[in-house]
């Protein structure tokens, strides 16, 4: 299981220098696992 943090989310929806390796590496793993409060942070940042 590999977790993601946030700050990955916010760099694959929202443009940003790391958006590219972001994506790289959400779409190398299949069922990447994230934080129940991962929206709430999310909306935060």
């Amino acid at each position: 299981m590999v977790y993601v943090d946030t700050s990955v989310i916010v760099a694959y929806y929202c443009p940003e220098p790391l958006s590219e390796a972001a994506e790289a590496f959400l779409t190398a793993h299949s069922r990447p696992a994230i934080s129940s409060l991962t929206e709430l942070e999310f909306f935060r940042l």
